[in-house]
């Protein structure tokens, strides 16, 4: 593994923080997923370190660097432009009262610090000097067997964290392991701690699963435990209805749904917007992308087809939803092809914005680039010249 590692672009990186940590007697390793995803020939983008030297001694041997959260010694080390390599002490953590985070975090041992790992797959170090894994927990047979199982106790580790639950789903969907059937029961246990989880990091937990590439099937069944009644229920604590009639058309679905088409049609309440903002805390943006869906869903038959074309043209996402739910019956799939070949008749609009500015008011651009584009598809307006009188027709009082 040690030309693989030699060869990833943060390697120099990795060993100018190793040099200036050995020149004060510190070890440094790379630990967790990136040695998991070497072994396993996976792309790495970064490089988690870890030393033996205590958060007061790093920040005196890296100044330069960001600590974040006090109480975990994560010091943040800039790199490049907007780009942090990430290096802490080896630590042991006590006291879960939450279910969340540790009440109280120790310098301790490489051996320790394995321990309070999720996985063993990720509790996995790679000591550059020694040109050596180092593997506490057997994370490196579970890897060749293709196992996920906690480190020690399953119910422990998931009771110290019950994010974990989800992330065990998303290792099981991106790696293509089998989970251990004591690390599985463990984790239908612990369901109902992840209402005690934040909002935040459920979603962001949630869109990283999203994000996954279909591989034999393990991202279906993912997202088919994460809608299911045991889990769904718990993390979406009243948004999701399990026995919606929508529920097995979604799960089974040929062509997965996005996140955002699922909590639509499993929704026990017309509009979530509320909800997912004070539970899940979406963002701005995420709400206005969850409101669009709506609009697609609730109005699709109240709209003109040339309206939905114009739509669709601004907004691919929304485009690539309507085919999904025309797929599954949802929308009527004519009326889908219809749109798009109205877009490949009519390419080009007829009028451009800055083309607008001399004719009318600056406000009304956006709303006359639709009406225009509209006429266009429906043929009402043939060509620039057209489109030009027309404007100037309509604002030649103003």
């Amino acid at each position: 593994m040690s030309a693989i590692v030699k060869n990833h672009r943060l390697y120099s990186i990795f060993r100018g923080i190793k040099d200036r940590l050995h020149q004060h007697q510190f070890v440094c390793w790379i630990a967790g997923g990136a040695v998991r995803d070497f072994l396993l020939d996976r792309q790495v983008a970064d490089f988690d370190l870890v030393t033996d030297a205590t958060t007061e001694v790093l920040k005196k041997i890296f100044p330069e660097a960001l600590l974040v959260g006090e109480s975990f010694g994560v010091l943040k080390i800039p790199i490049s432009a907007g780009e942090y390599m990430d290096l802490t002490s080896f630590r042991q953590e006590s006291d879960y009262e939450d279910g969340r985070r540790p009440s109280h975090v120790s310098s301790s041992t490489p051996t320790q610090d394995s321990v309070r790992r999720d996985f063993t797959i990720n509790a996995l170090f790679w000591d550059d000097e020694g040109d050596r894994i180092v593997d506490y927990q057997g994370g490196r047979g579970d890897i060749e067997l293709k196992a996920l199982r906690c480190v020690g106790d399953a119910n422990t580790r998931f009771s110290e964290d019950y994010l974990r639950i989800l992330r065990l789903l998303r290792f099981e969907a991106v790696l293509g392991f089998q989970v251990e059937e004591k690390t599985y029961h463990a984790a239908l246990r612990a369901v109902s701690g992840i209402s005690r989880i934040s909002g935040e990091r459920i979603w962001a937990e949630l869109k990283k699963i999203e994000g996954i590439k279909p591989q034999n099937g393990n991202l279906d069944k993912a997202w088919r435990n994460v809608l299911s009644q045991e889990l769904g229920q718990e993390i979406f604590k009243s948004i999701l209805n399990p026995c919606s009639l929508n529920m097995e058309r979604v799960l089974t679905a040929k062509h997965r749904l996005d996140l955002m088409v699922a909590l639509y049609l499993l929704a026990e309440q017309e509009d979530l917007s509320g909800v997912l903002k004070s539970r899940l805390k979406l963002s701005r943006d995420e709400l206005k992308e969850y409101q669009r869906t709506t609009h697609l869903l609730g109005d699709f038959s109240k709209k003109q087809l040339e309206e939905w074309a114009y739509e669709f043209e601004k907004d691919e996402l929304l485009f690539q939803r309507a085919k999904q739910l025309a797929e599954q019956g949802w929308i009527d799939e004519n009326l889908i092809l219809s749109a798009e070949k109205m877009l490949k008749n009519h390419s080009e609009p007829l009028l451009l914005a800055k083309e607008m500015l001399d004719l009318i008011p600056a406000p009304k651009i956006g709303l006359e680039q639709k009406e225009i584009r509209v006429l266009q598809m429906k043929g009402e307006l043939k060509d620039r010249a057209a489109a030009l009188v027309y404007l100037k027709k309509k604002y030649a009082k103003i």
